[in-house]
């Protein structure tokens, strides 16, 4: 193998580069070309803290609503 690369100017270093490269450019377009495939979508941190603020005041919300529903059911029924 040296032979090979010594003929053309190139060193061992360089074939490792060469492979990783080339591995790394498979794999990004493989990921691109699988159907059905869900790319993963960032958000800023900012953003992602914004949302789960929401979500837990939502939570909240929907627990007090059905604690209050629990109860009136209870008096509806025993009524």
């Amino acid at each position: 193998m040296g032979e090979i690369l010594r003929r053309y100017g190139l060193y061992s270093s360089d074939l490792v580069r060469i492979r990783k490269i080339v591995e790394e450019g498979a794999i990004a377009a493989l990921a691109n070309s699988l159907p059905g495939r869900k790319r993963i979508k960032t958000v800023p941190k900012e953003q992602y803290n914004q949302l789960q603020d929401e979500l837990d005041e939502k939570q909240k919300a929907l627990a007090e609503m059905s604690v209050l529903f629990t109860s009136l059911k209870k008096k509806v029924n025993l009524e």
